[in-house]
This record gives structure tokens, C-alpha cells and sequence, in this order.
């Protein structure tokens, strides 16, 4: 039995999820990139997850401006886990994120309920405000969805490796 933290669900790891622990840090220096990784253990039973779990977040900053972000986890029992990062970039340095132009190939996405909990339908983008086949400013439609977009898009693949998922 898991946490509950948001009306009744379980959202982000429960009442002391993974953003609310203290992560050790160490700096590091590769040839071509410079960054910071995380680690933090999360011991059998914590939040109602089974298993002891080690995680680790590397960011990394290259000499050529790019940023990556590397998530890995390893457990002793059979545990969910699903890593991910909620930061939001102003990618102009200033001026609204919502004048920021965006662009994804995704033709589908997942509706969520009142609660912004997937309801397990999968829906067309098309005509919605979750349609950026066009590139267009992030805010122009983003009214037109109660509570802002926290939606998960889809992303397809035609083959194994990594796929645009936006731009």
C-alpha cells in the first residue's frame, strides 16, 4: 500500500517522494563535459514501495552548450519505479515560456481526469491544444485546457534507441 498524497492517489513518490529527500552530490569533470550526480537510497518499505532501491541523476554540461540528464536505478526486490524530471527551462534566458515556440511529432496523448490522473484512453491530438504538429507558441492554446498542460504526450517509434519526442 502506497502513500497517498493527492486526493487520494499516489502522485510523485507519496508524502516524502524522491523531491523531498536529501540527494549526496559529487562533482565531476569529463573530458569534453562537466557535471553533478546524484544518488540517493530509498530503503525497503519507504512510501510502501518494496525493496531497497539505489537511484542515481547524472546532469552533464558539454563544452558544446548541451545538457543531458541520465536517470538509473537498481533494486533488490521488484519495485515501480519511473524516474523523470519536472524542471521547466526558459530556453531564451528571459520573456515568457509561453511565448516559446514548440513543435512535437506526437500524434497521440493521454486525457486525464479532474484529479490530472490518466483516465488509460489514448486520444488524438488533432484539433485540441495539445497539437504542435505546427510549431507554435506554447502559449497561444494553453487556456483551452483546465489546469495547464500536464499531459503526457506519445511518443512513437519506429525503431529501438532514442525519438524526437519535441523541438
Amino acid at each position: 500500500r502506497l502513500a497517498c498524497n493527492s486526493n487520494g492517489h499516489h502522485l510523485h513518490g507519496g508524502t516524502a517522494g524522491f523531491d523531498k529527500v536529501l540527494w549526496k552530490a559529487r562533482m565531476f569533470r569529463r573530458e569534453n563535459a562537466a557535471g553533478v550526480r546524484f544518488t540517493y537510497t530509498s530503503r525497503d518499505g519507504e512510501e510502501g514501495y518494496p525493496g531497497t532501491l539505489r537511484a542515481a541523476v547524472v546532469y552533464a554540461l558539454t563544452e558544446d552548450g548541451e545538457l543531458s540528464l541520465e536517470y538509473r536505478a537498481v533494486a533488490d526486490r521488484p519495485t515501480p519505479v519511473n524516474l523523470t524530471n519536472h524542471a521547466y527551462w526558459n530556453l531564451a534566458g528571459e520573456g515568457l515560456v509561453e511565448d516559446h515556440v514548440l513543435s512535437s511529432p506526437s500524434r497521440f496523448f493521454l486525457p486525464v481526469d479532474a484529479a490530472l490522473i490518466p483516465t488509460g484512453e489514448i486520444s488524438s491530438v488533432g484539433g485540441t491544444a495539445l497539437d504542435f504538429s505546427s510549431p507554435k507558441p506554447i502559449g497561444r492554446d494553453i487556456d483551452r485546457v483546465a489546469g495547464g498542460y500536464d499531459h503526457c504526450l506519445i511518443v512513437e517509434r519506429k525503431e529501438h534507441g532514442l525519438a524526437l519526442a519535441c523541438r
